[in-house]
């Protein structure tokens, strides 16, 4: 099983790497880096990804996850997740 540490600062790059899919593939195309909008929209992915991982920048910085998959599995989900919103959005 693997372990690994995923820290405050982890969740806001990992806000920060959906937003840029999103715009990439076309489901947000009104926000560019730098304005209000665009961290409106980071700090909600962050709050969502912090409150499921229940990470605090006070009192709990960072967590250790278990997980028995693989990267190339994490990778795959995360494919699939952004043919479904491909798909969705053609909709």
């Amino acid at each position: 099983m693997n372990t690994k540490k995923i820290t405050y600062d982890d969740t806001r790059d990992a806000s920060i790497r959906v937003i840029e899919k999103l715009i990439n593939i076309g489901l947000i195309d009104h926000i560019v880096d730098n304005d209000d909008h665009y961290f409106e929209v980071q700090d909600t992915i962050q709050d969502e990804f912090n409150e499921l991982l229940q990470l605090d920048m006070d009192d709990n910085f960072e967590v250790k996850i278990r997980s028995s998959t693989t990267e190339s599995h994490n990778i795959g989900i995360g494919i699939g997740a952004l043919e479904f919103i491909k798909t969705y959005k053609n909709k």
